[in-house]
């Protein structure tokens, strides 16, 4: 099927979603009947036919749904990993102060797009360079202090793996060494 490369338009259907995501729709199913769900699923990503719920998902939720699917099989709780894939997808508008702005659910237009994950819950979207040292990749977070460890998800190939899955065009890079 020919998607459109939209982030918010509701198109692809569970079973696309769970494809990129590497899930099954049991999985899917699991999360979404959670309470609270562990997928921010908008009104306009919910079909109802009779008393049945059919979900059409935009791009932003499958990149939110592939995140969690990779923070769970790192050892997260789908709830918990649901939560640090949204500060990717569905952020609080605007930038914080000495950060380079993104669109919301869009890697930065140049270098790596990380997400880090401190202990106590804190997570980031950070813009990294190739040559950058971990010591940098660390500190560009704004977790308190210096943390000893993090997670580190390299979001430009959970994007790369989505778009290639469901057939979109991949995105323009600038890469700075």
């Amino acid at each position: 099927m020919n998607y459109q490369d939209d982030a918010d338009l509701p198109q692809f259907p569970s079973e696309a979603a769970c494809e990129a995501a590497a899930i099954d729709s049991a999985t899917l199913k699991n999360w979404i009947s959670r309470k609270p769900s562990a997928v921010m699923i908008g009104e306009n990503e919910r079909v109802k036919a009779g008393n049945k719920t059919t979900y059409r998902f935009s791009l932003r939720r499958v990149l939110q749904l592939t995140i969690t699917a990779e923070l769970v099989r790192l050892g997260y709780g789908p709830g918990d990993a649901s939560l640090h894939a949204a500060r990717f997808t569905d952020p609080e508008p605007g930038s914080l102060p000495g950060r380079t702005a993104h669109q919301i659910g869009e890697l930065y237009r140049k270098n790596f797009t990380l997400l880090l994950i401190y202990p106590g819950g804190h997570s980031d979207v950070v813009n990294v360079k190739a040559d950058d040292a971990w010591r940098i990749v660390m500190r560009a977070g704004l977790a308190a202090g210096r943390p000893p460890a993090a997670t580190i998800v390299n979001l430009n190939d959970i994007d790369r793996h989505v778009r290639t899955t469901l057939g979109l065009p991949l995105t323009a890079r600038d890469w700075a060494v």
